[in-house]
């Protein structure tokens, strides 16, 4: 059985919509090597610094690689997120993480997801510096955790999110309503929880939000780096042809032209339902690993042409 018989073979229109209507149902995230090795990463980092943790009194280095009213050095914008010594703070991170991460990687790809986390933190990281260097009254939280990098996942998933949605209820809830509600409870949880110390923690999160679009940003540069310049196709202009006398005419209405006459007339000794579409299965599995955005303009050309040609066959039966 070729890949034209199967069932993603349909326009992509169909097929993007069906996939749509799977994202819909409500299911487990797929486990993602990213995510893991982020999961891993903060719980590693987590025993390192119980083991370096010299006193309660705050003395010790994790307090040093946070970002606090007592330090506020520049390096704590890299090492924040990982200088917690909480267990319900890294098991915290670690269940958002998981939750949001695999959702961000089949959308916009592992590459995007991972750019994406280390904008936010370093945006996050940025604002926590100054709120505590110029108003050390409001940084009496610490920020140890990668609370920028959830909110440029939060920010990537909203952007993606256009046309998808959930059933609370019996309602039908835009994805984009319930992400924005969920980011608002958080920065109000955080104010209320302490009003002084949760306003840098609510500085941070909203600064991570640019992590999204300058994640992005930055993995369509690097994109464009080692990617050929497209170049225009010309088409030859066909000869004029002569025009055909009473006799000689074909049988074709005066009202369809000469061209798409010929076009749709089956060519001798050839099938044209197999031969005039390309073969792209390599681009349905880099879709369905990586997400739409890692295709190259070349593999988007010829899932076009596929997608052309399938609608030619179909309107042909």
């Amino acid at each position: 059985m070729g890949w034209q018989d199967r069932d993603y073979s349909h326009p992509w229109e169909r097929w993007e919509s069906r996939q749509s209507f799977q994202h819909n149902r409500p299911r487990l995230p797929r486990r993602s090597p990213l995510v893991m090795g982020l999961i891993g990463a903060h719980l590693m980092a987590w025993v390192l610094m119980l083991m370096f943790q010299s006193d309660a009194s705050g003395a010790g280095i994790p307090q040093r690689l946070a970002i606090s009213a007592e330090s506020a050095a520049p390096h704590a914008i890299l090492t924040h997120p990982y200088s917690t010594v909480s267990p319900f703070d890294v098991l915290f991170t670690s269940l958002l993480l998981y939750l949001l991460g695999a959702h961000v990687v089949e959308r916009i790809g592992t590459r995007a997801a991972l750019l994406t986390y280390l904008a936010g933190n370093l945006a996050a990281g940025l604002a926590g510096l100054i709120v505590a260097r110029g108003a050390p009254g409001l940084a009496l939280l610490p920020l140890n955790s990668p609370t920028g990098a959830l909110s440029a996942w939060l920010m990537a998933l909203w952007l993606v999110a256009r046309f998808e949605g959930v059933v609370l209820g019996g309602r039908f809830v835009p994805a984009r309503t319930l992400i924005s509600v969920v980011f608002v409870a958080a920065t109000l949880l955080m104010l209320a929880f302490n009003r002084a110390g949760g306003a840098m923690l609510a500085c941070a999160s909203i600064g991570g939000l640019a992590g999204a679009p300058l994640g992005a940003s930055i993995g369509r540069l690097l994109a464009s780096l080692g990617r050929p310049r497209l170049r225009l196709r010309v088409e030859e202009q066909e000869p004029a042809r002569p025009r055909a006398t009473r006799r000689g005419a074909a049988a074709v209405r005066p009202s369809v032209p000469d061209r798409v006459a010929e076009a749709d007339a089956p060519r001798p000794g050839a099938e044209p339902d197999v031969q005039d579409v390309p073969d792209i299965d390599d681009i349905l599995e880099k879709i369905r690993r990586e997400g739409r955005a890692a295709l190259t303009p070349a593999e988007i050309e010829r899932l076009e042409a596929a997608t052309q040609a399938l609608q030619r066959r179909s309107s042909r039966r």
